[in-house]
């Protein structure tokens, strides 16, 4: 579920007296989500908001920026680790990344900058991931196209302050081309495949069901 922008938050330019109230709804939003164990969701909302509707130049983005960070690494940090925050922030605001930012177990690039992975049968490109599956063998051996998922991108690995919940970071675009980002476990990946696809697909992911997914 996507967290829905605060009351107001259009005005915030022309109202700088509202900035403070807003800003404390999404930080508010935040912690409430943490307690579930998300909270991934909001804070990325929570960011497009301040881009959407501060422009650059204005001072009321960067004390927006700081504040949101701050409550995420105090609530969300020990959650999902500092290295899912930082993609999901530099996703956001690729202008803020720096040298250092190279040394990050996530990378996370700019928007309109897909990166996409493939490997063997499997062959990821703008209309998803796909496998090229062989049947029958000798002379009646064919080989067919199966879609698996829509497109997405695994901007890198991450895990917990502690170096534990090693995850690959996944992004994608919904049908409404709204960004999504979600951690996906490796221990994920040896529990309930449907579990998992239930997960991604919530986020607006399109898997394929049934047999073409028992491909993967």
């Amino acid at each position: 579920m996507s967290a829905a922008a605060p009351a107001g938050a259009h005005g915030i330019e022309q109202a700088p007296l509202d900035f403070g109230r807003e800003v404390a709804l999404w930080q508010g939003q935040i912690a409430h989500a943490a307690k579930n164990g998300g909270g991934l969701d909001v804070y990325q909302a929570a960011f497009d908001w301040a881009k959407q509707t501060v422009p650059p130049d204005n001072g009321l983005r960067e004390k927006a920026k700081q504040e949101i960070r701050e409550t995420a690494d105090r609530h969300l940090g020990d959650i999902h680790g500092t290295a899912v925050l930082d993609a999901i922030y530099f996703s956001i605001f690729p202008e803020d990344a720096t040298p250092s930012n190279a040394e990050l177990d996530a990378v996370a690039l700019a928007p309109d900058a897909l990166q996409y992975i493939s490997s063997g049968i499997y062959q990821m490109g703008s209309k998803g991931l796909v496998a090229a599956v062989t049947r029958g063998s000798g002379d009646k051996q064919t080989t067919e196209e199966r879609w698996i998922a829509g497109p997405f991108e695994i901007l890198g690995r991450v895990r917990d302050p502690k170096g534990e919940g090693w995850s690959r970071l996944l992004r994608w675009r919904d049908d409404d081309k709204r960004v999504h980002t979600s951690a996906v476990s490796d221990a994920d990946l040896h529990g309930d495949v449907s579990a998992l696809c239930a997960k991604l697909a919530s986020g607006g992911l399109r898997i394929a069901t049934g047999y073409d997914r028992r491909i993967a």
